[in-house]
């Protein structure tokens, strides 16, 4: 096997051996200086954040490796190095046999960071037919059947409470009239109900808020949640605008887990939305309804109002 430097086979006491020995040694010393030189520009580089004892102890420490510096390079400039480097050249080029590098090659590319979560695979989703409200609609509702109806309705309904808001409770019923539908721990909504021409009852607009929020009617909820619902229930109304109040009733119930259902749509499948962090405030009517299973989404076998997010619903 090769050495770096190529020299006879002498005997212990030859001045051969002793010259090469004292040329391997310079070259020894050298080397141990050299990795000394190659910290000191990490070791120059210092953070913005120096504490004060090292900005006291600053000048000196870089004396010092400056100096190694110089050290280095006169050691490297000496005679006795260079004829050692000479040496052990000459000895390269005559005999690079068995001269392998078995140091493996460090992989300094920068490796990207694994996404903390994979988007989901879209899945086109073919049209499905669907109306905003029951097609069956019950029977009109008059202003005098109202006090029953709503006493049946809250009996029906535990979680759910549906009552007159009256100023002057000596006073009989009369249109236009504000009516207070709450869900327990959820939401509450204010509805201002008037008579069509035929005298049933109707809802023309709807205000939501969360369930302890103490806020006039005419106001709006300090929440982007039930500011968002408030527009969904106000457009679903206005675009059938002679929607029954019963109708209207059953289709409020539906919010009664408003936050732990996921959106209907296959390809998102989300509580809250990723674009506004919001629960599935629109809601369509299917006569199909599908529903949330372990094993996806799947029919449910019945009709039903369906839960989605408004951004899901536009895609």
């Amino acid at each position: 096997m090769a050495t770096v430097l190529d020299a006879p086979v002498a005997s212990s006491s030859s001045p051969e051996l002793s010259a090469l020995q004292e040329k391997l040694k310079s070259l020894t010393e050298v080397g141990a200086q050299l990795r000394l030189v190659r910290r000191i520009p990490t070791q120059l580089v210092k953070p913005p954040d120096v504490g004060i004892l090292q900005q006291l102890n600053l000048d000196t420490t870089s004396a010092d490796e400056f100096q190694l510096v110089k050290d280095f390079a006169s050691a490297v400039t000496s005679e006795r190095v260079q004829s050692s480097l000479s040496t052990a050249r000459d000895s390269e080029q005559k005999d690079k046999s068995d001269l392998v590098f078995t140091r493996p090659r460090e992989d300094r590319k920068r490796k990207r960071q694994l996404s903390p979560e994979s988007p989901r695979v879209y899945v086109a989703e073919a049209p499905r037919p669907t109306s905003r409200f029951p097609s069956n609609e019950p029977p009109p509702l008059r202003l005098d059947g109202l006090a029953d109806y709503l006493k049946d309705f809250n009996r029906s309904h535990p979680k759910v409470k549906a009552h007159v808001v009256a100023s002057n409770r000596s006073r009989g019923l009369s249109c236009p009239l504000l009516l207070r539908f709450s869900i327990r721990d959820v939401i509450t909504i204010f509805l201002s109900v008037d008579e069509t021409d035929e005298k049933a009852l109707v809802v023309e607009n709807a205000t939501a808020f969360a369930s302890r929020e103490q806020k006039p009617p005419h106001s709006q909820s300090d929440f982007v949640v039930f500011q968002k619902l408030t527009q969904q229930v106000t457009k679903m109304i206005q675009s059938e605008p002679l929607v029954s109040l019963q109708t209207v009733l059953t289709f409020l119930t539906s919010y009664e887990n408003l936050f732990a259902q996921k959106c209907t749509r296959e390809s998102c499948g989300r509580i809250l939305s990723a674009e506004a962090h919001i629960p599935p405030v629109a809601r369509v009517w299917s006569e199909n309804a599908r529903i949330w299973t372990p094993e996806g989404l799947k029919s449910g076998g019945s009709p039903g109002w369906e839960p989605f997010h408004p951004t899901c619903l536009q895609r």
